[in-house]
């Protein structure tokens, strides 16, 4: 008689409450544990496996314990004390494609996966659009409040557009709490919950992301889980989410920056600060950004149908249900496979 295998189970050890910068791997931490009991992993501080969803350079492993690294990242390189964190897990989980090759030769043989984060497709359920008669048409970007988002190249492309009384350009971030207009402009940097973000993403017509680059895309997927037609970088992790038949991808050169550790981005010729690695991020053209909102406005009929196309691709790749099955199978080859194999060599 074959004896049942126990459930599987996990120590999850980070926990976050972000604003701003801290919002993504707060919403990465809190639901990708959600969607991991989901798929039937418990969560036990006794067992063998942790799970640590971080940075890599704060990444620290529990002792005598096979540690989990899920971490994610924008460039294609990796300033010094994320590659010394790599070094310390015995497993780590990625959020996009183009990490594999830039984590991968960093591991030293240590497995290396690849689990794209998710959508709660229940509070951003998509709508249908058209365009407006009686109100402005509003582009939105959401994102934290970094230079690494795009946000002032959403500014410099959008001095077409300063007089016209027929759009409205809204920003969104989580910062100071509050909540401003200058002429078409409109600032919000209030916490919103989850309900009060997917309202925001209903009351808008296009979604506007010029970003440097990402580690997954969060407020992307987002709004494309909306049916919102999105201006986006194609570039790092976006590729994975977006492409030209469901998004509009816009013109980018590569520019020579400074990564910190802390994932921000400098153009200074001297490093900002010790830890710092040389690298390259995407600098959308804000002509071509600029087009681009022009072509959504004008054609918006044909530009509702790509966004539409968009909430599908969401709801097809990427839901937290998605995540925690992937990650439960992650869980599951470590137990089977891995965590035998450091148990031998020890």
């Amino acid at each position: 008689m074959t004896t049942p295998m126990k459930p599987l189970s996990v120590a999850w050890m980070t926990d976050y409450e972000g604003i701003g910068n801290a919002y993504g791997y707060s919403v990465h931490n809190a639901r990708a544990r959600e969607a991991l009991c989901g798929a039937g992993v418990a969560l036990d501080p006794g067992a063998p496996v942790a799970v640590h969803v971080a940075p890599a350079h704060l990444f620290a492993p529990a002792p005598d314990k096979f540690n989990v690294l899920f971490m994610a990242w924008e460039t294609l390189e990796l300033p010094g004390g994320h590659v010394k964190g790599i070094a310390r897990a015995d497993a780590i989980v990625v959020t996009a494609r183009f990490l594999l090759d830039v984590v991968g030769p960093l591991s030293a043989g240590k497995p290396v996966f690849l689990c794209h984060l998710g959508v709660d497709t229940d509070t951003y359920f998509f709508r249908r659009r058209e365009k407006p008669l009686d109100q402005p048409f509003r582009f939105l970007w959401v994102g934290a409040p970094n230079a690494r988002k795009g946000w002032e190249l959403v500014l410099e492309a959008w001095r077409p557009f300063a007089d016209d009384g027929r759009v409205e350009l809204y920003l969104k971030t989580t910062l100071t709490n509050r909540l401003e207009r200058h002429r078409n402009v409109v600032f919000d940097s209030r916490n919103l919950p989850a309900a009060g973000l997917a309202s925001l993403y209903h009351s808008a017509h296009a979604f506007v992301f010029p970003t440097f680059g990402e580690g997954f895309g969060l407020t992307l997927a987002e709004a494309m889980a909306t049916g919102l037609p999105a201006i986006y970088t194609p570039w790092s992790s976006l590729n994975d989410i977006a492409d030209v038949t469901c998004a509009y991808p816009v013109r980018y050169r590569l520019v020579p920056a400074w990564a910190t550790e802390s994932g921000g981005l400098s153009t200074e010729t001297a490093p900002p600060c010790g830890g710092a690695v040389r690298t390259h991020l995407a600098q959308a053209d804000t002509a071509d950004l600029a087009r681009q909102m022009v072509a959504v406005y004008r054609n918006y009929a044909q530009a509702a149908r790509r966004g539409a196309r968009a909430a599908a691709r969401v709801r097809r790749l990427f839901t937290w249900r998605l995540t925690g099955r992937r990650l439960a199978a992650i869980i599951e080859e470590v137990y089977r496979r891995w965590l035998p194999a450091r148990t031998c060599v020890r």
